[in-house]
């Protein structure tokens, strides 16, 4: 078997174990990507010890493949490199060819500037939370009678698709111009063990290598390949006629290291770009977050600390059996997208965890049933000009001491709500009857 086809096949098994772990939820998709440092999250917010051990063999697996060989996750690993590659069909012959490798670390550099003003957007570049976004617009875009949540869910799902899209215009665009990550992996190539060389000896100049090289790693005039652009795909070394393109190991002095194509000015003028950005959202009306009235899904008690660790992956809609949580919209910039619970979609189920367990950064407490069946969401408030008295909310009240009651009222009863009681699952206003918005809401606590 050729090294090109053992890569394929570990494409398409990666993608598909990547995809299976989003639908069960499970979060360790997550920390296979050691440059989102979401692995450290996951540690801190954990008790568990299979969840850390497992944590720990996937970031010493990754950073020791990159260590000896450079960017493998990018050219094996990654999902949305993987998806780029699948989509060979849409390699045209006439196309425009962009390639500014220096863009992605400006726009990682960028971001590490607006971490320093506590503004958190890497997120938002990240592959794999990128394609989760674009699978809940699938599977969680249509809650019915909230339309700028169904937009939202289809807006993750167009920012998906722009990457595949850019590949019609060159092989691989995002991953060697735009991504973040990329730019990461590219950086720790300069204590990489191995790299792929050509030998001059051997090369006839024939260009097939060039050609085939999905990130215009080689250049054209001289023939070397740069190993912190390359993504070690091998594609050029199964072409080469002559296998002048080979592994070797690198040598002790700075001239043979892998070269980072950005200047210490590039370095300084990007970190201090993103500050000064950062200064001025800080300043744009609408930015900052004002004091929210949405309710957060069960566990979550403050709204800054959650919007620092939420790292919008959607991971929590995708779970939620009844599809109740969804995105913010319009509470400031700073909380766009941070999950938020809709009742009338669909309400907190009493004996459902699943929401923190799918977490990978504990922004959602993974907390357990016990705890969760005694944490306070919001409180029902009944509005008895709407209320048809169908008692139905004090039917379906899961609270074995039941939080809703009935009450004797002429000319008939009547239900009302025990605050001390009462959790907000939100089950007795996705059941009321009445049209529109429900008798009995649950609010903020």
């Amino acid at each position: 078997m050729k090294t090109i086809q053992f890569r394929r096949i570990v494409q398409l098994l990666s993608f598909t174990v990547f995809t299976i772990l989003f639908f069960f939820g499970i979060p360790y998709a997550f920390q296979s990507n050691i440059i989102s440092f979401t692995p450290v999250f996951a540690v801190m917010s954990t008790n568990n010890i299979l969840s850390i051990l497992i944590t720990f063999l996937i970031i010493i697996s990754v950073f020791g493949l990159t260590l000896l060989f450079g960017r493998v996750y990018c050219g094996w690993i990654c999902p949305l490199g993987s998806i780029s590659d699948f989509l060979w069909w849409t390699d045209l012959k006439k196309r425009y060819v962009l390639h500014y490798p220096k863009f992605k670390y400006y726009v990682l550099l960028f971001l590490v500037g607006l971490t320093f003003l506590g503004i958190q957007l890497f997120w938002w570049f990240e592959p794999v939370t990128r394609i989760y976004r674009g699978i809940t617009g699938f599977t969680t875009g249509f809650p019915t009678g909230v339309m700028e949540v169904t937009f939202l869910h289809w807006a993750g799902l167009a920012l998906f698709l722009v990457v595949p899209l850019l590949n019609i215009f060159s092989k691989r665009l995002w991953c060697k111009t735009f991504c973040p990550s990329g730019a990461g992996y590219a950086w720790l190539t300069k204590f990489s063990r191995y790299k792929l060389t050509i030998e001059n000896e051997k090369c006839i100049r024939c260009e097939r290598c060039i050609k085939v090289c999905p990130v215009n790693t080689i250049e054209k005039e001289m023939y070397v390949l740069n190993p912190s652009e390359c993504v070690n795909c091998r594609l050029c070394a199964e072409t080469c006629p002559t296998k002048a393109i080979k592994y070797s190991a690198l040598k002790n002095d700075d001239s043979d290291k892998p070269k980072v194509a950005i200047t210490r000015r590039e370095f300084i003028g990007s970190v201090a770009t993103g500050i000064a950005a950062g200064i001025v959202l800080k300043h744009i009306p609408g930015w900052n977050r004002r004091r929210s009235v949405s309710l957060r899904p069960p566990g979550v008690a403050d709204d800054e600390d959650f919007e620092k660790k939420c790292i919008r992956c959607g991971a929590c809609f995708q779970v939620c059996p009844t599809k109740g949580l969804h995105p913010e919209v319009g509470n400031g910039l700073t909380s766009f997208y941070i999950p938020r619970f809709i009742p009338r979609v669909g309400y907190c189920a009493y004996s459902c965890i699943k929401c923190g367990k799918s977490c990978p950064t504990g922004a959602i407490p993974n907390l357990k049933l016990v705890d969760k069946q005694n944490t306070v969401i919001g409180t029902a408030v009944i509005d008895y000009e709407r209320c048809i008295k169908c008692l139905i909310c004090e039917e379906m009240c899961p609270i074995p001491e039941k939080a809703v009651r009935i009450r004797a009222v002429k000319p008939m009863d009547e239900p009302y709500v025990i605050p001390d009681l009462c959790i907000g699952c939100g089950i007795c206003e996705n059941a009321c009857p009445v049209e529109g918005n429900a008798a009995i809401r649950v609010i903020r606590a």
